[in-house]
């Protein structure tokens, strides 16, 4: 990038603030965005009132502090999943009707009575949003929706990249808002920045293990192979050919170990709500080898939601520490004060400010 002549001082807030914000659209303004199943939607501000399904998706709008407009949800998305599976009070005080698990085909039969009736209460008008995630129902929910007159159905059934999260952020923060939030322009500021520094180093190896009620396999395809691609790590179990975000069984985990000892083993969250633990899993498929690195995923990591940009830090700080620093939580590391290059960088910035500065004030 090629940048005119600006001041010193300019130089050094934008050398030191990698993490600058973009400024937001006006909430007084009009938008258009674009859902995850590419179809435009134009507004002329933020929405009065919302629905909303998942728990990623409440989760960001209790961010935002816009639960007051959410009028309903689906079962995932309510204040009691939150709590019960999550242990997340955060969403107590939003008073929405619970209209359902979205997985359920009784769903679409909810949809299409239960919105006409907040509609004729006054609680939600043509042009307010509802916003489906993940389930192959919500195609048929939002064709009956748009048949009854409601205009701004979006749609986000496959969320699985790094870069689709920041998009959905980015519409979200404006249909509730009327402003992009600052958050998103971190996110994308640190795949940016996270991208290039890795650009040209040995690349690190990663296992992601998946975990769900048949037990582990290994973790293929989705967002958390999304964010080591842009850490430009060494996938070793990633395997184009299937057409699945995971596959395989416990006896491939322990050969990809076997054959990749160097391989930071990133865990997904159910594994330890379901009762593991890492000194578990050490014993049970690292013949417990104390060498190897295992992370914890945290429950957010792998989710449509900012602590994906997050995620994306901590998880290049365990793929590259002597670039990044040792993550916070890293019980694997070295002893160590896990300085990052980025605080000598910023040390370095501000001796050229003062150096700059001193030579201004002194120039006749």
């Amino acid at each position: 990038m090629k940048y005119g002549i600006i001041s010193g001082i300019a130089i050094v807030i934008l050398l030191a603030s990698p993490f600058a914000m973009v400024d937001a659209d006006g909430s007084d303004e009009g938008f258009v965005i674009t859902d995850g199943d590419g179809k435009t939607y134009t507004y002329d501000g933020p929405s009065d009132h919302i629905i909303s399904t998942g728990y990623a998706v409440s989760h960001t709008l209790q961010q935002l502090g816009v639960l007051d407009k959410v009028v309903a949800t689906d079962l995932y998305g309510s204040s009691d999943y939150a709590l019960s599976s999550f242990g997340d009070d955060s969403l107590s005080s939003m008073d929405a009707l619970n209209l359902g698990s979205i997985f359920s085909k009784d769903i679409i039969d909810s949809f299409e009575r239960e919105v006409p009736r907040l509609h004729e209460m006054g609680l939600f008008d043509f042009d307010d949003t509802i916003i489906l995630t993940t389930s192959s129902n919500i195609y048929d929910i939002r064709d009956i929706l748009n048949a009854l007159g409601f205009t701004h159905v979006l749609l986000y059934k496959d969320v699985d990249d790094y870069d689709t999260i920041v998009n959905m952020m980015r519409t979200i923060s404006l249909i509730s808002t009327g402003e992009v939030d600052d958050r998103v322009a971190q996110m994308q500021q640190s795949a940016d920045r996270i991208s290039e520094l890795t650009a040209d180093v040995e690349p690190a190896k990663a296992l992601y293990v998946w975990h769900n009620s048949n037990g582990i396999s290994v973790g293929n395809t989705g967002i958390m192979s999304s964010i080591l691609e842009i850490c430009h790590a060494e996938q070793i179990g990633l395997d184009p050919s299937v057409d699945k975000g995971y596959y395989g069984s416990e006896s491939d985990i322990i050969q990809l170990i076997g054959e990749n000892r160097d391989a930071v083993v990133f865990i997904n969250y159910s594994y330890f709500t379901a009762g593991g633990t890492i000194s578990d899993f050490r014993e049970k498929y690292l013949g417990n080898d104390q060498s190897i690195k295992v992370v914890e995923m945290d429950r957010l990591w792998n989710n449509y939601c900012f602590e994906s940009g997050e995620a994306l830090e901590t998880i290049a700080q365990y793929l590259y520490p002597e670039l990044f620093g040792v993550a916070d939580d890293d019980t694997n590391a070295d002893d160590g004060d896990g300085t990052s290059i980025w605080l000598y960088v910023g040390l370095a910035v501000v001796a050229i400010a003062v150096i700059v500065c001193v030579g201004v004030i002194r120039r006749p």
